[in-house]
């Protein structure tokens, strides 16, 4: 199957998936799947390894072989709205009020919704990304 040229969905399940691709879940099929290509780690300490959709601006976290986190800048649905390009305040309307709003990160403010495993990256008053996880256990 070719994907090079068909716009990927990204349905949203709060702390379990998104589209088909559960959290926790062994991150090879994945890789092979959508013919996914690995990234330079982000910073010397990473101890997770980056994987990149081709032709897209999504990617997936892996740490241990499982699936930890996937963040995406071309779209995410959830209950059939798409959350990028949103304002806050729609957002609020969507999700309820954010649990936390932390500093500036680059361009981006992230718009914190923990209980939910989400950060949004808001940009220019608006959501240009967002990053999905399950429950982050404390250590």
């Amino acid at each position: 199957m070719n994907m090079n040229h068909a716009i990927l969905i990204w349905d949203w399940e709060p702390l379990v998936s998104v589209a088909s691709i559960q959290f926790g879940a062994p991150a090879s099929p994945v890789i092979t799947k959508y013919n996914l290509q690995k990234l330079e780690p982000a910073c010397e300490s990473a101890d997770w390894d980056s994987y990149e959709f081709p032709d897209t601006d999504t990617r997936i976290y892996v740490e241990n072989g499982c699936i930890e986190r996937f963040s995406c800048y071309d779209n995410l649905f959830y209950k059939g709205q798409n959350l990028l390009g949103l304002s806050l305040d729609d957002i609020r309307q969507i999700l309820g009020p954010e649990e936390k709003i932390d500093t500036m990160v680059g361009a981006s403010i992230p718009i914190e919704y923990e209980s939910l495993g989400l950060t949004l990256w808001m940009e220019d008053d608006v959501i240009a990304g967002a990053t999905c996880n399950a429950m982050i256990e404390d250590d």
